[in-house]
């Protein structure tokens, strides 16, 4: 007898079979549904196998229960080495519910993707009544969104503070909107330290008598800033010599240390466009890094 543990993605299975010892026989990642059953119904004795009770589960049942000598279906909150999204996008389950794989390309939310969804021939006429539904809601938001971002658009051509920000390479018109709307008025902010621990960038702290510990980031005020900073980090990096310079002195490296040197950048860069709406000035590429005392986290010499 073999135990068979399957764990079900949108664009893969990965396949774990293991022998009445324990050991594992064959371990395996396929892309399509087929590939799993070609595997499964290869082994060279009965089979029981286990996998989560997802989104499409009673369709694996279904196809599974003929081959195996038994299927479990687990409760996703009962296994603590999982963790899934409790968001998940409506169209996509609908089709991991139908068996449905969607197609690489193209990408599923494009022009031609959609159309494809439109076309697509579900099992029974309840789902494709979900699709069309679906369809429509995200129809009707798209052309929202559009009148929403002319008008944000409008607004952004017309304000100083945006095109200040704008000026730093990598910082997009929805970036700079959201932290020139949160930071407001510059003066209220005694020093670029201050405006860190505004967008939750410093490092929580946990100290008791000699002992001073930091631990990660106290994620306080806005998320959506923090969010839209991390990814206009990411820009900033490839696109400007200085802030590259800056992360990679972080990073020292080393692979581990990226995702550190990432929240660091997204500290540098909020202080930074505090320094340039408090001086009313734009980016310059050309700033002299300078050390902090004691060894902290190098700032450049005009934030």
């Amino acid at each position: 007898m073999f135990y068979v543990g399957l764990d079900i993605h949108d664009k893969r299975i990965a396949i774990c079979v293991l022998n009445e010892a324990g050991q594992v026989a064959r371990r395996a990642q396929v892309r399509t549904i087929d590939e799993m059953m070609r595997i499964l119904e290869s082994l060279p004795d009965r089979f029981e196998v286990c996998y989560e009770a997802s989104c499409g589960y009673g369709h694996y049942h279904d196809l599974l229960r003929p081959i195996a000598a038994r299927v479990t279906v687990a409760h996703p909150g009962r296994l603590r080495l999982i963790f899934r999204s409790k968001d998940k996008n409506s169209l996509r389950t609908l089709l991991r519910c139908a068996g449905v794989v969607p197609p690489g390309r193209p990408a599923l939310w494009t022009k031609n993707g959609l159309e494809w969804l439109r076309r697509l021939e579900l099992p029974t006429p309840s789902q494709q009544l979900r699709r069309d539904l679906l369809l429509e809601e995200i129809e009707a938001l798209t052309r929202q969104v559009r009148r929403i971002e002319q008008q944000l658009n409008h607004e952004a051509g017309r304000s100083p503070a945006v095109a200040c920000l704008r000026s730093i390479p990598g910082v997009g018109v929805r970036t700079a909107e959201a932290v020139a709307a949160f930071v407001d008025d510059p003066q209220r902010f005694g020093d670029a330290k201050a405006v860190g621990r505004y967008f939750g960038l410093v490092p929580s702290q946990d100290q008791s008598g000699d002992r001073n510990r930091l631990g990660h980031i106290t994620r306080e005020g806005p998320a959506v800033v923090r969010q839209l900073v991390a990814e206009a980090s990411w820009q900033a990096v490839r696109r400007s010599p200085t802030i590259r310079a800056y992360f990679e002195r972080i990073r020292r490296d080393d692979p581990q240390r990226k995702k550190i040197a990432l929240v660091a950048t997204a500290h540098y860069l909020v202080r930074v466009m505090w320094a340039l709406l408090k001086d009313g000035a734009t980016w310059e590429e050309d700033r002299t890094p300078v050390e902090e005392p004691n060894g902290a986290t190098p700032v450049f010499a005009n934030v």
